[in-house]
C-alpha cells in the first residue's frame, strides 16, 4: 500500500462526526497536498505525539482511518480493509493511564487564580467546564433550551445522540448569565458568529490562560479532573460518578481514588 490516497484535496470529512471532522480538517491543512501513504501518517503522528495525549490520538486515528475508509466507499475489499487495519496497527500512539495524579487537579488557589489571569470569555468558559465537570464537548453542545434556572442555579440537561438525555449537570446563574452576555448565543449556550466554538480553540484559550499562571500543562478536561476529585470530599463516590457520567462508579474509583488527590 505505497499509496493509499492520491487526492490532491485531502481527506473527505462528508458524513463525519464534528470531532472527527476537525481532525480531518487538520490532517489535510498539514497534508499540504500530497497523497496519503503509510509513511506520511507515521510522520503525522510522530508530529502531535510530542504535543498531545493518548486519548487524543487514539481520536485521530480513528477520525483519519474512517476517512480513509470513505474514499473507497463500498469498493473497499476485504483485503484493503487488512491491509487499512495493519497501517494503524503500526502507528503506536503509547498507552492511555487511567489514574489521575494530583499534578493534574488545580487547587481551589490554582482556580481562582487562572480565572482572574484569563480574559474574560476564557474565564466564563473555565467556570462553566469546572462548575459542571463535563466533558468539552459536552459543555459546548448545551443549547440555551437545555438549560432551566432553578433560583440561584442553573440545570442543564448533557444530551448525546439525536436529544437523548444523558445526565443532569448545573452552572452558577452567575456563570450562565456572563457565558449569555459575553457569547450572545441564540442556539447554544456558547457562540462565535452563530456556531458552536471548536474543542481546538477552547484548548488554546485554556492553555493560554495555565500559561499565564505557571501552568502550561492546563487543558479543558484538567477542570473536570479538578471538580470530580474536590466532589469526593463531600460527596459520595455514586453521586460523584452519576454526576461526571461514568459508566460505573468503578470507573470514577479508577481514575481519582487510588490515591485520592485532593489538591486545595
Amino acid at each position: 500500500m505505497k499509496a493509499i490516497t492520491q487526492s490532491r484535496q485531502g481527506l473527505p470529512v462528508t458524513g463525519l462526526a464534528t470531532p472527527y471532522r476537525s481532525d480531518v480538517e487538520r490532517f489535510n491543512a498539514w497534508l499540504a497536498g500530497r497523497p496519503v501513504k503509510p509513511e506520511t501518517l507515521k510522520a503525522y503522528f510522530a508530529e502531535l505525539e510530542k504535543t498531545h495525549r493518548v486519548a487524543s490520538l487514539s481520536r485521530k486515528k480513528s477520525a483519519l482511518k474512517k476517512a480513509i475508509a470513505q474514499t473507497r466507499g463500498n469498493a473497499l475489499t476485504l483485503a484493503e480493509q487488512a491491509q487499512l487495519s495493519e497501517v494503524f496497527r503500526e502507528i503506536k500512539t503509547g498507552k492511555a493511564e487511567s489514574a489521575v495524579h494530583e499534578h493534574e487537579i488545580l487547587s481551589r488557589d490554582e482556580l481562582a487564580e487562572l480565572k482572574e489571569k484569563a480574559g474574560a470569555k476564557t474565564a466564563a468558559i473555565v467556570s462553566a467546564l469546572y462548575e459542571t465537570a463535563a466533558r468539552v464537548s459536552e459543555v459546548l453542545s448545551l443549547r440555551l433550551s437545555d438549560c432551566t434556572v432553578r433560583g440561584e442555579s442553573v440545570q442543564c440537561e448533557i444530551r448525546r445522540g439525536k436529544g437523548r438525555k444523558q445526565r443532569t449537570v448545573y452552572l452558577s446563574k452567575n456563570t450562565f448569565d456572563t457565558l449569555k452576555i459575553l457569547y450572545a448565543g441564540k442556539v447554544f449556550l456558547i457562540e462565535r458568529d452563530g456556531k458552536q466554538l471548536s474543542r481546538h480553540t477552547v484548548a488554546t484559550m485554556i492553555k493560554r490562560a495555565g500559561v499565564r499562571i505557571g501552568r502550561p500543562d492546563i487543558h479543558p478536561h484538567t477542570l473536570r479532573h479538578s471538580k470530580a476529585s474536590h466532589l469526593l470530599a463531600s460527596m459520595s463516590l455514586p453521586a460523584v460518578s452519576k454526576y461526571c457520567g461514568h459508566s460505573d462508579p468503578s470507573v470514577t474509583a479508577k481514575f481519582y481514588l487510588h490515591d485520592t488527590p485532593t489538591a486545595e
